[in-house]
C-alpha cells in the first residue's frame, strides 16, 4: 500500500517521504504508516515527533514488535 514511500525511504529521500506522509491525517495513519514515518523522521533526526508515532503505534498495538 506504502510501495512509493517505502521506496522513498530506500532511497534516502526522506524529506520526500514525510512531505507525502504530511497528506494524511494522523488519526488516519496505520500502523504501517506510523513506522514509516517514524522512520524518516530518525533519519532527519526529528526523535522527538518519531517517538510520539511509535508511542501511538504501541498503543493501538502494543503486540507489534516494529514499534
Amino acid at each position: 500500500m506504502y510501495d512509493d514511500l517505502k521506496e522513498m525511504l530506500a532511497q534516502g529521500l526522506y524529506q520526500d517521504a514525510l512531505k507525502e506522509i504530511e497528506q494524511y491525517d494522523i488519526s488516519e495513519y496505520t500502523e504501517e504508516l506510523l513506522i514509516i514515518a517514524a522512520s524518516a523522521l530518525i533519519a532527519v533526526e526529528e526523535y522527538g515527533t518519531a517517538r510520539r508515532y511509535l508511542q501511538i503505534g504501541l498503543q493501538r498495538n502494543p503486540e507489534n514488535a516494529e514499534f
